[in-house]
């Protein structure tokens, strides 16, 4: 999977066995504050297609409130070794800061990225942080909640997700759950884990965006105009 050239220099500092990664100097306050989170207990998603734990949230002096994501294996494999990676090439953590930066550049609405953690060399475990998305409720949730401002948020979203297909950027797991809202209605895209560059053909990178936001929709038993604002305007 080819990834962007990275258009700005990668500041890489090492502290306490972890290697950070952001485009700005973090302090020895800031890493040693992340460092003491990073292993904290993962709790299970308690909303709609809210993957399978709850990023941690973190004051960071600097930046406010932060998420941090932990990378665990799917597949089989993650019941032998959930947390632990074998780099080929950027790691995951790395690859998804880099695209972050990336479709916020081209206008896409995502989380800022404000760095990647990475312990380890050939076997990893990896972490990201991004400023969190305050008062915010996923379109899964807010579908139920509150119709007219997640109608116009599922519009708005797919003039971003065209200007993804614009660039060739396929977000593998775009689903309503992967959506946040904030209290002003503004869609963000969120989880850009494994995203790929390297599909060129429009009419398929369409077909791929409209099929996994129907079986979304389908499987989870949310709203069926959720699929008919997406798919249609497509």
């Amino acid at each position: 999977m080819p990834l962007f050239e990275r258009v700005t220099t990668i500041i890489e500092t090492t502290y306490d066995s972890y290697r950070f990664g952001s485009l700005t100097r973090l302090s020895k306050d800031q890493m040693a504050t992340l460092v003491s989170h990073l292993n904290a207990p993962q709790t299970a998603a308690d909303t709609i297609l809210g993957g399978r734990s709850r990023p941690i949230c973190v004051d960071l002096s600097g930046y406010g409130p932060v998420t941090i994501k932990k990378y665990f294996r799917g597949g089989l494999i993650r019941y032998l070794n959930r947390q632990t990676h074998v780099r080929r090439g950027p790691t995951r953590p790395q690859a998804e800061f880099d695209l972050l930066n990336r479709v916020r550049e081209i206008g896409v609405n995502a989380p800022e990225p404000v760095a990647y953690v990475i312990k380890g060399e050939l076997l990893y475990h990896g972490w990201l942080v991004t400023r969190k998305i305050v008062n915010s409720r996923s379109l899964a949730e807010l579908c139920s909640l509150d119709v007219p401002k997640a109608e116009a948020a599922t519009r708005a979203l797919v003039h971003q997700v065209s200007v993804l297909m614009d660039n060739h950027i396929l977000h593998t797991d775009l689903h309503p759950g992967n959506v946040l809202v904030d209290q002003n209605g503004t869609a963000y895209i969120v989880d850009f884990d494994k995203t790929r560059t390297d599909i060129h053909n429009r009419e398929k990178l369409r077909y791929r965006y409209k099929e996994r936001w129907h079986r979304a929709i389908m499987k989870y038993r949310l709203p069926e105009w959720l699929d008919t604002v997406m798919t249609s305007n497509l």
